[in-house]
């Protein structure tokens, strides 16, 4: 199963002069550069817009206590921010993130390594060892990441569709909740949950 490039967004506030309103624009974005979305799209629409104020998606632990950066990334959304920052040196960036988000993964029991975890459900699918209800579960991710997949290509606009968000939403539902059954209750994931919880000690 093939993964959907990883949706990313900015948070921009900007004040209108024209109607003395602030407004805030959300845009959906990828991590890294596609056909047609990358860093310099993303920095085209930020000269556009002009934004005052920049919500990265970041964890706070990624700023010093001013806001700089602590590491950069090479992923379109940094380097446009970044630049942006550069030229309109008054621009304030902050971080916007599900703070504590991998203990909260672990609360729910979400594996932290990911990896091991597709490997055998691949696996399972491949041998055709899921029973009816798993069999449904992973037909409807495969559905959803093929349909989501044939966005990877697509236009900042287009991925700013609603939509688009609502495919890419039931999506996150299906691989984050509904695969969820599948690993709570099949014992060939006893051991994994084991390495995993060795891991995280």
């Amino acid at each position: 199963m093939r993964y959907l490039t990883t949706l990313t967004l900015l948070v921009l506030f900007f004040l209108n002069h024209v109607f003395a309103q602030t407004q805030v624009v959300v845009l959906g974005s990828v991590h890294f550069p596609t056909p047609k979305v990358n860093a310099d799209s993303i920095y085209q629409i930020l000269q556009k817009i002009k934004p005052d104020l920049i919500l990265l998606e970041a964890d706070s632990t990624n700023f010093y206590n001013d806001f700089t950066f602590k590491h950069l990334y090479d992923e379109n959304e940094y380097i446009a921010t970044v630049r942006y920052k550069m030229k309109n040196s008054k621009v304030a960036i902050r971080p916007i993130e599900f703070e504590g988000r991998n203990n909260y993964r672990r609360s729910i029991g979400l594996y932290a390594e990911a990896g091991p975890v597709w490997q055998q459900l691949n696996l399972l699918n491949n041998e055709k060892k899921f029973n009816k209800d798993e069999q449904e579960i992973w037909n409807e991710l495969s559905y959803l990441d093929s349909a989501a997949n044939s966005y990877k290509n697509a236009s900042l606009q287009t991925i700013n569709d609603p939509e688009i968000d609502r495919k890419i939403n039931s999506l996150m539902v299906s691989k984050y909740i509904k695969i969820k059954k599948i690993v709570d209750n099949n014992p060939l994931f006893e051991k994994l949950k084991l390495v995993n919880a060795q891991k995280d000690t």
